[in-house]
């Protein structure tokens, strides 16, 4: 099945994408219709996901035999840029690029399994802080939930990933005398009235 997408405007900040899904079992033209508010950018984001469930839905793809590379950058571009703030997406797409893909974008979705994520922490921690690391665990978990949501796998991995631990926080208290010169430095102020 061939799937081909077009864009009309129809409106101010107003899109109609239309998707020829080929033909039915029937001979006749099949068609699916969408109207989207915002800009061209926003029809075009919604065009590429409709495009993918598309295909998925004809089984053009078998979503487990994409790699976690391809996905990361498909997820990024479809889900990520749209819902997350810009620094956030700019982070996300930062460790994406420059840990996960390096480190595990060549596996298949159905080749992960939680020793191998594990292990990228293991090294990863050598590396980093134990924060850092553990919001690489953060972007993955996301990542592979959408997997599961979007019918990439049926294989929740993350389930049985153990996070790495977050970082190790000593507390720190005032002595007797820092906490005198805090209360006399705070006397008079808008928090300590005489």
């Amino acid at each position: 099945m061939s799937v081909t997408c077009t864009i009309e405007r129809i409106g101010p900040k107003k899109y109609r994408i239309r998707l020829d899904l080929g033909r039915d079992y029937r001979g006749r033209r099949s068609r699916k219709y969408k109207t989207v508010q915002g800009d061209r950018k926003k029809a075009e984001e919604m065009a590429a996901e409709m495009v993918l469930a598309a295909r998925r839905n004809a089984g053009q793809l078998l979503m487990e035999d994409v790699a976690l590379g391809t996905f990361l950058e498909e997820w990024l571009e479809i889900r990520c840029r749209r819902n997350l703030a810009p620094n956030t997406f700019t982070n996300y797409q930062a460790i994406v690029q420059a840990h996960f893909i390096p480190a595990m974008g060549n596996m298949l979705l159905r080749d992960l399994h939680p020793l191998r994520i594990e292990e990228y922490y293991a090294t990863k921690r050598e590396e980093f802080a134990p924060g850092t690391v553990l919001t690489h665990h953060k972007v993955l978990r996301s990542a592979l939930s959408d997997a599961l949501d979007l019918g990439y796998t049926d294989n929740d991995v993350m389930q049985h990933v153990k996070p790495p631990r977050g970082p190790d926080r000593e507390a720190h208290f005032l002595t007797q005398e820092q906490m005198h010169r805090l209360v006399e430095a705070a006397r008079g102020g808008p928090f300590f009235p005489e």
